[in-house]
């Protein structure tokens, strides 16, 4: 028997789907010459099925794929047990049973066998046959002692049945052989909640939502336990976070309800994408960016999108496959010669960064985040005068944002370009008369030069006025305090610290603004 790629788990949830969206090659009609063909022919089949069903929506394709290969090769127990999990995928639940009953008559592994009879287990308890569902998971178990899994099931089904000394038993053994699993600490948590223990049940509930915060299961329950115990602060702070995952998921289950009419509709995937990632579900991203690039593979963004995903998750290796691919693809794309750039310079591989950044640059030359991009490259290498170059470059193409000559003149305050950056701070006030924060730069540049200290509590004073922040309050106490006011000075910071009572700058502003006056 030649090795085979671990055989995937049934889940309980699959997605459902008809979908025909792209060609693939078929060798089912060629004749081959000796069983050793066949076989390699039924493996390229099954691979291949594989790869449809990994998508969790080509069910369809993966059993036109897995039929193929039993045509050519009827005894290959694996093939017949992704057919099961292809059936399952699509509710054909007769299908799917008699797929991996088949399985168990043809010799193969212990996983093999293991996992036919833990999925006839599951298939069995979702139709109410517990007896049935506890014998298969049972020999599953025997099978497969080390896949937590099959223990995992296990306890399922024996929740079912009532026999919750040995469901916890069984769930505490998948936790030791996987302790990463939601669901076996949701079930323990379930088991305590039955049991009145409502303390024991939260805190199998708070590590279920460390491995999965998305399942709005574990924050109702854990807010249900919380409120019995009179705790109704934490139950209903709990009960709003259930709201906000219940009506994620519920617009997750309509896309997909969507997609499974329109199947190949780039659209309704990238959208789908979004929702995961303003949800930060980067893992949920990758999958809706990969089954794009599956459908349309010369779609340039998605493969941008993908690798910045990666690039989230730390996963620098198929990020930058993702980036060159885009550039393969559309070699404009300034995005992903960025991308590229951040990704070097978090490897601190500083003049690959830089050439990428350069590259983004020359393609889009109004393109901020470039500009910024090398900008904190510079600064990160401590040259500052090439940071301040690079962002004046940029300001001359966005001569009419008042923001941009604000960072401008902040990286020349850094720098001590001083009469650069008041002239910066002037074009942003110029440009925006209510911008807070130009007023308050060009006070604090005044203030702490200590020159135009009546201007600069006037500048201040409208900083204040437009924005009353903590800050700006401090550069209001700063300059009294530089021009000897002091009883105004502490009356501004004492105003900040209202604001902000543990900034420990203010405070000693404070310290220093009293010694001053007792000095007097």
């Amino acid at each position: 028997m030649n090795s085979l790629s671990k055989i995937s788990i049934c889940l309980f949830v699959l997605i459902l789907c008809v979908f025909t969206p792209v060609c693939h090659p078929a060798e089912s009609s060629h004749q081959f010459d000796s069983p050793a063909e066949k076989r390699k022919a039924a493996l390229n089949h099954y691979r291949l099925g594989r790869r449809h069903a990994d998508l969790g929506q080509l069910y369809d394709l993966a059993i036109e794929e897995y039929k193929k290969a039993i045509q050519l090769d009827p005894t290959i127990a694996e093939v017949y047990c992704e057919l099961g999990a292809a059936y399952r995928g699509k509710n054909m639940m007769d299908e799917a049973a008699k797929a991996y009953k088949h399985a168990l008559t043809l010799e193969s592994t212990d996983d093999t066998h293991g996992v036919a009879n833990l999925c006839l287990g599951l298939i069995h308890m979702g139709q109410g046959k517990f007896d049935e569902a506890e014998k298969y998971a049972s020999e599953a178990v025997k099978l497969i002692p080390d896949m937590a899994a099959a223990h995992h099931r296990l306890a399922d089904i024996y929740v079912k049945r009532g026999k919750l000394e040995q469901a916890i038993a069984e769930y505490k053994r998948a936790i030791e052989l996987d302790a990463d699993v939601a669901g076996t600490y949701e079930g323990l948590g379930l088991i305590y909640t039955t049991q009145g223990k409502a303390e024991e049940s939260i805190k199998y509930y708070k590590e279920a939502i460390k491995r999965n915060r998305y399942n709005p299961d574990s924050y109702y329950n854990m807010a249900r336990c919380y409120l019995r115990l009179k705790k109704t602060k934490e139950g209903k702070k709990l009960m709003e976070i259930f709201k906000q995952m219940k009506r994620y998921q519920d617009e997750v289950t309509r896309y997909k309800k969507a997609s499974q009419k329109k199947p190949n509709d780039v659209m309704l995937h990238l959208e789908l994408a979004q929702l995961h990632y303003e949800h930060g579900n980067l893992d949920e991203v990758i999958r809706e960016y990969e089954y794009v690039i599956y459908i349309a593979p010369d779609f340039a963004p998605a493969y941008n999108n993908v690798g910045l995903a990666y690039l989230q998750k730390n996963n620098f290796e198929k990020a930058k496959q993702a980036f060159e691919k885009t550039i393969e693809l559309n070699p404009k794309a300034a995005t992903a010669y960025l991308a590229l750039g951040q990704l070097y310079a978090h490897q601190e591989k500083f003049n690959l960064a830089k050439s990428q950044y350069q590259k983004a640059i020359q393609l889009a030359p109004e393109y901020e985040p470039a500009y910024v991009g090398l900008v904190n490259l510079y600064l990160q290498q401590h040259e500052l005068n090439s940071a301040i170059k690079t962002y004046a470059e940029f300001a001359k193409t966005q001569p009419e944002s008042p923001q941009t000559w604000l960072r401008l003149g902040i990286l020349q305050l850094k720098g001590k370009q001083y009469d650069d950056a008041i002239n910066s701070f002037r074009k942003a006030i110029e440009l925006d008369s209510n911008y807070a924060e130009a007023y308050n730069n060009l006070a604090w540049l005044y203030v702490d030069r200590g020159k135009n200290l009546k201007e600069a509590q006037k500048l201040a004073q409208k900083a204040v006025e437009l924005k009353p922040e903590a800050s700006h309050l401090d550069t209001l106490a700063y300059a009294y305090y530089k021009d000897g006011q002091y009883q105004k000075a502490e009356k501004e910071i004492t105003r900040a610290l209202e604001l902000e009572p543990e900034n420990k700058a203010y405070r000693e502003r404070l310290e220093k603004i009293r010694r001053a006056k007792m000095q007097r």
